[in-house]
């Protein structure tokens, strides 16, 4: 026989096995619930907690990915200013260039219109120059045919006064003088029978109209330069007072007809003055043996 059992409120009737089961199914029943309530709560928790860490992660990459966006624009901004400033500078460089090259070629063709009105004052002046010795030589060769045959000749022998030297002296030596002396024109070297020199005369041609002092100041200095020992100038005009030839002031000065008479002399007393210094030096050699 099952025991009975009535509940208190509706007065039925159970058997106490069963409301025993029963209620122990409730019990694991409502324990079973609130397990898994608790385990979905649990889960919940875990799935809320690994949201809330994903959301917290999305939130930081979301903030790092803002921050990042921001320096970029920051960069892109100063890639951008430095790009302007860069072009600007490229523009204020090429603005700069064209201006330079504006002023060279600006100099450019003032040099060379400078230097083309040179050449041409140069050819001017060339051109004048060229009427200017074609006047004096068509002059002076009037001036010849005026005077005659007889100041032809004197000019003749002026223009070949180193030819006069050399005929007139083959044994001698006849040189234009070196560079360095401006007014002198001629080394005649006198020497003697064995080929030594007796003397040195230096000779400077002049076939200007006026006789200009300055011209015995300039053969002195060459005179010393040359190591000369006697200085001459044949010229057309001599100084005053002076008539075919003469001493003048330390410097033989003749004209052209007797330069060589002048010559000759001047040669003579090089040659015998050559002649007394050999004789007396080989006395006082000859003292200085014996003694």
């Amino acid at each position: 026989m099952e025991q009975l059992i009535t509940c208190p409120k509706c007065k039925h009737e159970f058997e106490l096995e069963k409301a025993l089961l029963l209620k122990l199914e409730d019990r694991v029943r409502e324990e079973t619930a609130e397990e898994a309530r608790s385990k979905a709560k649990r889960e919940f928790e875990a799935e809320k907690a690994a949201l809330d860490l994903e959301k917290a992660d999305l939130a930081e990459q979301l903030s790092e990915a803002r921050q990042q966006a921001t320096d970029f624009r920051e960069k892109e901004l100063g890639f951008l200013k430095k790009q302007r400033e860069l072009e600007a500078k490229a523009k204020d460089v090429e603005l700069q260039v064209e201006r330079e090259v504006s002023e060279k070629r600006k100099e450019i063709e003032n040099e060379v219109r400078t230097s083309l009105l040179e050449d041409h004052q140069q050819k001017e002046r060339q051109y004048e120059e060229k009427i200017r010795q074609m006047k004096a030589q068509a002059e002076e060769l009037q001036r010849r045919i005026e005077q005659g045959s007889q100041e032809v000749q004197g000019e003749a022998a002026e223009a070949t006064l180193e030819e006069l030297l050399a005929g007139a002296f083959p044994s001698d030596t006849v040189v234009p003088v070196p560079k360095g002396m401006r007014g002198a024109d001629v080394l005649h070297h006198v020497l003697m029978p064995g080929g030594r020199v007796a003397g040195t005369i230096i000779w400077e041609s002049k076939r200007v109209k006026n006789w200009s002092k300055d011209w015995v100041t300039k053969l002195k200095r060459d005179q010393l330069t040359a190591k000369a020992d006697l200085a001459v100038i044949a010229s057309r005009v001599l100084p005053d007072g002076v008539d075919r030839f003469a001493l003048h002031d330390g410097v033989w000065v003749t004209d052209f007809r007797s330069a060589r008479g002048l010559a000759t002399s001047l040669r003579g007393g090089l040659l015998q003055a050559a002649r007394i210094r050999i004789s007396a030096t080989g006395k006082s050699e000859k003292m200085e043996s014996q003694q």
